[in-house]
């Protein structure tokens, strides 16, 4: 418990000297990327304290409102390297790893996310069956409220499938725990389980600086439980760190 608490608190000093004590600001404006480490890495699994390449700020709401569920979050990729976030993105994390490349975004994609800045779209197996799809969508200024706009609640039922179960799904790390949106749907015999969030580099979420909507998809071929622990532990490897910071104390 000691080793977990100091190492939070190291975190939580090195964001405070990175921002100049910006994390006690409610909101801010233009705020620079906060890095952890500078370490970059190949392949995700267990990682410590000095492999943590940034820190990460996620809500399940965009814009229009920040929720009490956002929270603070480290993990080992650098999702502020924008130009470069596909080629930093490991093809290994964890047991998981992509086979092949990653898909293109399809026309009606383009169009509903006004032709997104980041459009990464990765298929992931553990090579025993398991399939997880993972997807970052991001955009900048005026564009990034498509990314509120369209979401698996709003497009999924548009194409034919009905919602069979949604909700803010909470997600543990060590001691603590981050919120996702879940949305479960089902189209003929097809049963689909998608965890969605969205992540901004800085605090002040400011438009000019973008954000990214980020989706874990899987086809429930089992049990729903067990589909939404699978989901839950590939989120684990890309955030495995929560930092005791909240933006209203």
């Amino acid at each position: 418990m000691f080793r977990d608490q100091a190492r939070y608190l190291t975190v939580v000093l090195l964001l405070l000297l990175a921002g100049g004590g910006s994390l006690l600001l409610p909101r801010l404006s233009g705020t620079p990327p906060m890095s952890v480490a500078e370490a970059e890495s190949e392949e995700i699994g267990a990682i410590s304290l000095e492999e943590v390449s940034s820190v990460s700020f996620i809500d399940v709401s965009g814009w229009y409102q920040i929720t009490p569920y956002e929270r603070a979050v480290a993990g080992p990729v650098d999702f502020s390297a924008w130009e470069e976030l596909a080629q930093k993105l490991p093809h290994k994390i964890g047991p998981w790893y992509a086979p092949g490349e990653d898909t293109l975004p399809d026309q009606e994609m383009i169009k509903w996310f006004k032709n997104p800045d980041i459009a990464i779209m990765r298929l992931f197996t553990d090579g025993e069956g398991d399939w997880i799809y993972l997807s970052i969508l991001g955009n900048r200024g005026s564009k990034s409220f498509s990314l509120f706009e369209h979401t698996p609640l709003t497009c999924y039922p548009a194409n034919g499938w009905r919602t069979i179960d949604q909700g803010v799904e909470p997600i543990e790390i060590g001691d603590s725990e981050v919120y996702v949106q879940r949305f479960i749907g089902r189209k003929g015999e097809r049963r689909l389980l998608i965890l969605y969030w969205y992540l901004w580099t800085n605090p002040g979420r400011d438009p000019k600086d973008g954000v990214l909507a980020i989706r874990i998809h899987s086809a429930i071929e089992g049990s729903v439980a067990e589909t939404l622990e699978r989901e839950k532990d590939f989120f684990r490897l890309l955030f495995s760190v929560v930092l005791p910071w909240h933006r209203f104390g």
